[in-house]
């Protein structure tokens, strides 16, 4: 009778470390996700949105100064001021894999107005496209109806800013009118 008891705990234990093992994976995978790779990717916008920014004004602190044309507002304003960033084709790729490529919407730059609801691509010097995952997939812009992996926001000679009331805006803006 000992033999067959410590054969049916060897089997007993055995299925149950199978089973533990399984239902352990498969409740990881339930927050695997959407809502993981949403947060991750709203966290990589919120990053690089702030580096930006912050490359910009350590520009202007240093060189006393805003460009007025792209190219400067680009390359001494931006590029200057980062880790290693790689160049690409219309953009760079940062040191974590962001990737920020620009498309020109005028001549000259201008200060961005004080009042951000009146941010638009008519008034910036170009339109950049943060995709917070690089060349990985989706590949697909984010909107107020679905979070993705790109995002859109407006280059000032002197600070990156969100379309008023885009996704963008909502996520920079969502702790500014909360109260404690």
């Amino acid at each position: 009778m000992k033999n067959y008891t410590k054969l049916f705990l060897f089997i007993l234990i055995l299925i149950t470390a199978l089973y533990s093992r399984s239902l352990a994976y498969n409740t990881y995978s339930l927050f695997d996700d959407t809502s993981i790779k949403e947060a991750q990717s709203k966290t990589m916008f919120k990053k690089t949105f702030s580096t930006l920014n912050q490359a910009l004004l350590i520009s202007e602190a240093l060189d006393d100064k805003f460009y007025s044309n792209f190219n400067d507002v680009w390359n001494k304003g931006i590029k200057e001021r980062l880790t290693n960033p790689k160049d690409i084709q219309n953009g760079i790729i940062l040191a974590d894999l962001t990737r920020v490529t620009y498309s020109k919407t005028g001549k000259s730059c201008i200060i961005a107005p004080k009042n951000e609801n009146y941010a638009s691509k008519n008034t910036a010097c170009a339109v950049l496209t943060i995709d917070t995952n690089g060349n990985k997939e989706p590949n697909a812009m984010s909107s107020n109806q679905k979070i993705n992996d790109r995002y859109t926001v407006l280059l000032y000679s002197d600070r990156i800013l969100t379309i008023p009331n885009s996704v963008e805006w909502n996520l920079i803006n969502e702790y500014k009118n909360k109260r404690y």
